[in-house]
């Protein structure tokens, strides 16, 4: 059985203290282009590593790619970022270097994805409705 009646507007999720995401409501075609975006972009950066390491240029990024547990990582935080990108419309309590609010753009979403507990929470709460929906036998 399946009960309908899933977020279709946006809304605020709150993250942190004091930081908060105005988010597109999820679904299945935001979830499916951010694990294709994460996974091109997974492969296009494991090629271009074994590029440079082949060429004997220093890596960019990280350096051990050769570790399961690290390319895992990098494919676990490329999809909480690619995510965040096809889901952020706008948020609270982001501040640039300068103290200054930022706008949520595709390097700022990237530089926020990059704070763990960020990534974890926004993963987390974005996805808790339908995490809900199946816990309760609904989906």
């Amino acid at each position: 059985m399946l009960k309908l009646g899933l977020p279709k507007e946006p809304g605020w999720l709150a993250i942190i203290s004091g930081v908060r995401f105005f988010v597109a409501p999820l679904d299945t075609v935001i979830f499916e282009a951010a694990r294709r975006k994460a996974n091109r972009q997974a492969l296009e950066f494991l090629d271009d590593w074994k590029e440079r390491k082949a060429a004997e240029a220093a890596p960019v990024g990280w350096v051990h790619l050769e570790d399961a547990d690290i390319r895992g990582g990098l494919e676990d935080f490329l999809f909480a970022r690619a995510l965040a990108e096809a889901a952020i419309i706008k948020w609270e309590g982001v501040l640039g270097p300068d103290g200054k609010p930022v706008e949520p753009d595709e390097g700022t979403i990237g530089e926020v994805m990059r704070v763990p507990k960020v990534a974890d929470q926004f993963l987390l709460r974005y996805s808790e409705p339908y995490n809900l929906l199946v816990s309760e036998g609904n989906g």
